[in-house]
């Protein structure tokens, strides 16, 4: 009676851990809707903006140049601060701003959040060394077309 009631025990507990390792497999291998999420979640896409070319006129004189122009974003779940006045001192914003801009970013917390905007060459050499101390920061450069 013992031995039969060992059997059921351990056969019950196989059936329900091979329930288990199938419903895992198909999850992780066969199921392509986690592996989509997965890579919304893990893959941070970087667009690279294009290059415009100069513009002449037929007299060779310039119409459009471009102009290099940096932006700053932040990617909310990645983003840790530690000190927030060297923080906004270093980007030259506000902390209310800089609380306002992270309230706004923290609704999409895996997408960059663009925190500065068209920063020129000039005003990102003054920061960009400082900004690797920080997590979930990254600068974005593209060219801008202007007459």
């Amino acid at each position: 009676m013992r031995d039969t009631r060992r059997v059921v025990i351990l056969g019950f507990f196989s059936l329900v851990g091979a329930v288990f390792l199938i419903k895992l497999f198909s999850i992780q291998v066969l199921s392509s809707t986690y592996r989509i999420e997965a890579d919304r979640n893990a893959v941070r896409r970087i667009i690279t903006y294009p290059h415009r070319g100069l513009i002449y006129d037929r007299n060779d004189k310039l119409l459009i140049y471009n102009k290099a122009m940096f932006s700053i974003n932040l990617i909310p779940s990645e983003f840790k601060l530690k000190d927030t006045l060297a923080f906004c001192d270093l980007v030259g914003i506000s902390k209310e701003e800089l609380t306002e801009k992270l309230k706004k970013a923290a609704l999409s917390p895996n997408k960059p959040y663009t925190l500065l905007k068209q920063l020129s060459q000039n005003e990102f050499a003054k920061i960009q060394d400082r900004l690797m101390e920080y997590k979930g920061i990254y600068p974005e450069f593209r060219t801008i077309s202007l007459s």
